[in-house]
Formats: structure tokens, C-alpha cells, sequence
């Protein structure tokens, strides 16, 4: 009894070493400001507050570095490191790891998005307009703290502007929509 109780302890404990208890979901948070079409540059914070990803635009592709490594997302679809490997490729709603195989599905509802590995939802991404600073609230939850959850981020924060625009006041819209309607109309009755 005594040797099973020893052996219990000794496999528990080990275990507990080698693979020690994964920690709480983390949280990333960023104010993303939209100019026009696309962010200049923005910095995702995690849950302590500091600096994650720093998102800065180049003409080749948008450089993000993180933990003070440089990554490069050409085109929206393919993330480089530093070394210029391919880590991921997105083709369609499904982003693809070549190093591990690895298969990540993307679901989007409009401003938010979920990833999905073997079916368990890995990062959730949720945006919303804040109309005090103008800036879009971002908040990312990683559910699995990982290397592929970090290259999830990369890709869908250096994406991320191509999705959120400005969403200007119902006056702002229909203030435009007037002005655009009499110029056509100077324009026609000039024209004749």
C-alpha cells in the first residue's frame, strides 16, 4: 500500500512538472484608430497592461512585432517571421500552419471573429465603435495560451483594419447624401 501511495505521489507530482496547469484565459486589448481606409500604427496590450503587439504599416505589408520579434503579414494572407519561414497562410476562412499542420477555420460575424482548432474555440475577437475617441475597441480573448493563439493574433490584428470603418453619425450620412444629391444636380443643370 505503501509503495502504491509512493508511486501515486511520485506520477502526480512529475506530471505536474512536465505539464504544469495551464493558466486562465488571457485577455488583449487595443484601440485601433481607422483612418480613412487603414491604421498607421496601434499597440495591442495584454491582460498586465503591457505591450503585446506593436502594428505598424510598411508598403511591403504590415510589420508587427512581439516579445521585441519582428513578423511580416504581406497581403493580409501570408505571415513571415523574421527569418523570412512562412509561418501561416490564410486561403479563404481557414488559416493553415505548415510547420505543425496545423488547420485553424475562421468564423466572422460582423465584428467579431472566432477560431476554431479540432473544433474548440481557441481566440474570439470582438470589436465596437467607440464614439468618444473615434477609435475602434478591440478585445481579444485567447482561450488556449500558445504560439498559434500569438500567430492568430498577428494575422487577424494585422487585418484587422480592413474590416472596421468609421461609422460616421445618421446626420454626418445624410448630410453627405444631400450634398452629393445637389451637386449632381448643379452639375446636370450647368451641363445644359
Amino acid at each position: 500500500m505503501k509503495q502504491v501511495l509512493t508511486f501515486f505521489l511520485t506520477a502526480t507530482f512529475s506530471t505536474l512538472l512536465l505539464h504544469p496547469i495551464k493558466s486562465q484565459n488571457v485577455t488583449y486589448k487595443a484601440s485601433v484608430p481607422v483612418y480613412r481606409h487603414y491604421a498607421k500604427q496601434f499597440v495591442v496590450t495584454d491582460s498586465k497592461d503591457e505591450p503585446f503587439i506593436t502594428v505598424k504599416d510598411i508598403k511591403e505589408g504590415k510589420t508587427l512585432t512581439v516579445r521585441g520579434e519582428d513578423a511580416t503579414l504581406i497581403k493580409g494572407k501570408t505571415l513571415k517571421n523574421s527569418k523570412g519561414n512562412v509561418v501561416a497562410t490564410r486561403k479563404g476562412k481557414t488559416i493553415t500552419f505548415p510547420e505543425n499542420s496545423v488547420v485553424v477555420k475562421e468564423v466572422k460575424k460582423k465584428k467579431n471573429w472566432k477560431y476554431y482548432h479540432d473544433d474548440k474555440v481557441i481566440l474570439e475577437v470582438n470589436c465596437k465603435f467607440n464614439r468618444a475617441t473615434r477609435m475602434y475597441d478591440v478585445e481579444a480573448v485567447a482561450f488556449d495560451q500558445s504560439e498559434l493563439t500569438d500567430d492568430l493574433l498577428k494575422i487577424n490584428f494585422g487585418r484587422l483594419d480592413r474590416y472596421l470603418w468609421l461609422e460616421e453619425p445618421e446626420w454626418k450620412t445624410i448630410t453627405t447624401c444631400v450634398s452629393s444629391v445637389v451637386a449632381v444636380a448643379i452639375v446636370a443643370i450647368l451641363m445644359n
